[in-house]
């Protein structure tokens, strides 16, 4: 059997997270990590053009008030992790 701990190989994991995907990419060589990478799901959400971006442009809402409030709900429900800074343009 050889031993798996001195090889050189790369392995890459992805799941359905609950907020979406999670990559891992992991190289090994001579036995020792060289390279580790992560994608979570924040940089899928949160991109431009992503989901965020997407559904906080589909807001509708009577006052800037009741729009902030959605808005901060909707990015919450996105991804709680994220420090964000809302602004509200009035037009």
């Amino acid at each position: 059997m050889a031993d798996a701990f001195g090889a050189d190989a790369t392995g890459l994991a992805r799941v359905e997270a609950a907020r979406g995907l999670l990559i891992h990419r992991v190289e090994f060589a001579a036995g020792k990590v060289v390279d580790y990478r992560v994608i979570a799901p924040t940089e899928w959400n949160c991109r431009p053009g992503g989901v965020l971006a997407q559904g906080l442009s589909a807001l509708t809402a009577n006052g800037p008030q009741n729009l902030r409030r959605q808005a901060e709900w909707w990015i919450q429900a996105i991804d709680p992790c994220v420090p964000y800074r809302l602004v509200v343009n009035e037009r």
